[in-house]
């Protein structure tokens, strides 16, 4: 695969990033070798677009084929796609390649690795524009005093901010995580008042922005997890229109 670097209008918007001058802003196309038609959309032009990059083979992310054309670019947002036309301030050939949008990476641990270099450089060069962090554990809920910034998901997605991602972030909330919180590594099932705190803690995360609930259920804490306790803490993450997402409990002999 090949891709191309494209410039954004500015930090943190969508859909394009850039890396010149040694900052790099949120992805969202990636330029690849590739092969198949896309609808031409006719771009409503008020206004010279910011970037056109033309002589694309086109991917929509939709699984239709591609097709040779151009994508319009104003004010940091994709502003026509297909056979468009008119003045740039920047327009950039795109040689053949594919224009596609970002790529996600569904199973992330770059949870603390963007704080210490948000640039995501190992990412963002392989086409990828969203990661999804929080597997099995998560880095929120924490106790104060627990080596990081942050206890909840609203200072942990502040940090993000202030680390100038170039990626875009979800994360789930690891059940783990909030029974280690509550419980320690106690091997027993939650008292009532436990299992309230534990539901109270999904629903908080969810209500600061988390993605959904997740296990991993071959690991300490939360291997401990009877169905029940799952079940009841998956469900604030259900009411929000949140995803459950797992590690199996066993993934060798005793998988069946």
């Amino acid at each position: 695969m090949t891709f191309l670097m494209i410039p954004s209008a500015k930090k943190g918007s969508y859909p394009f990033f850039d890396h010149e001058g040694g900052t790099v802003t949120r992805v969202a196309i990636a330029l690849l070798v590739a092969g198949g038609a896309l609808t031409f959309v006719q771009a409503q032009q008020a206004r010279p677009f910011d970037l056109l990059i033309t002589n694309a083979r086109i991917i929509d992310g939709t699984g239709g084929p591609s097709v040779t054309g151009s994508v319009a670019v104003r004010g940091g947002r994709i502003a026509g796609v297909g056979r468009v036309s008119g003045a740039a301030t920047r327009t950039l050939n795109a040689g053949g390649k594919v224009l596609s949008p970002g790529f996600i990476d569904p199973h992330s641990h770059s949870d603390l690795t963007l704080l210490t270099d948000g640039n995501a450089e190992s990412k963002i060069r392989q086409g990828v524009t969203t990661e999804v962090i929080g597997e099995s554990g998560s880095v929120a809920p924490r106790k104060p005093g627990a080596g990081q910034e942050w206890t909840d998901f609203t200072g942990y997605f502040a940090a993000i901010e202030r680390s100038k991602s170039a990626v875009n972030l979800l994360s789930y909330v690891g059940l783990g995580q909030v029974r280690e919180y509550v419980m320690g590594h106690d091997e027993r099932a939650p008292t009532p008042n436990e299992l309230e705190r534990m539901s109270g803690l999904v629903s908080d995360a969810m209500k600061q922005g988390a993605y959904g609930v997740s296990t991993g259920l071959i690991y300490s804490p939360n291997a401990y997890a009877t169905l029940e306790e799952l079940i009841a803490l998956s469900r604030p993450a259900r009411a929000a229109g949140g995803f459950y997402a797992s590690y199996l409990r066993y993934e060798g002999a005793k998988l069946r």
